[in-house]
């Protein structure tokens, strides 16, 4: 007699604990650095003062690096938090990580644009005091390199989220989410 064979236990993908891991990293580096941009704000009038004059010191736009750093570290605290706790839910399997990581990625796609737009100006203003400056640079150069920085940065400001919406709108992904608790 020949016995049954036994029924092997379904096994368990890794995507959850990469994706996680991957999510938390990413998630607590945004809640850092946003504190941290909201912090570096206090350092920003004893940075100005050690200036040497006539370095462009008293043309910076300060006011425009000011509201740029404020916006990125003001969206980066909940955005980060939002993704820190979606890689919690993803690594213990729980359903909720979908909607946190589309709600986030959602979120994110936008912030990126605006947050290079604030960026944008102000290194643009930053370029021109410096090129008003005695003996300042050209600012042709430095133009040129700024918008190749703009299409880097929005291309990598969304790889993570469109890579979670592609993710998760896979046909074996919703299946297999459906069934966590």
């Amino acid at each position: 007699m020949v016995a049954a064979p036994l029924a092997s236990p379904e096994r368990r993908t890794g995507w959850p604990g990469v994706i996680g891991i991957i999510a938390i990293v990413f998630g607590a580096l945004g809640v850092i650095g946003g504190l941290w941009a909201l912090v570096s704000l206090t350092f920003l009038p004893e940075l100005l003062k050690m200036m040497t004059p006539g370095a462009g010191s008293s043309v910076l736009p300060v006011d425009q690096m000011r509201r740029s750093v404020i916006f990125q570290g003001m969206s980066a605290i909940p955005l980060g938090t939002v993704l820190l706790f979606a890689g919690i839910a993803m690594l213990r399997r729980q359903r909720r990580c979908v909607r946190l990581c589309v709600t986030w990625a959602l979120l994110e796609i936008p912030v990126v644009v605006i947050g290079t737009c604030f960026q944008t100006t102000a290194q643009q203003a930053n370029f021109e005091a410096m090129a008003q400056s005695p003996g300042g640079p050209p600012i042709v150069f430095f133009s040129a390199m700024l918008w190749v920085g703009v299409a880097v940065g929005i291309l990598w400001g969304w790889a993570l989220p469109g890579f979670l919406l592609v993710w998760f709108s896979r046909r074996a992904i919703k299946k297999e989410t459906a069934a966590w608790s």
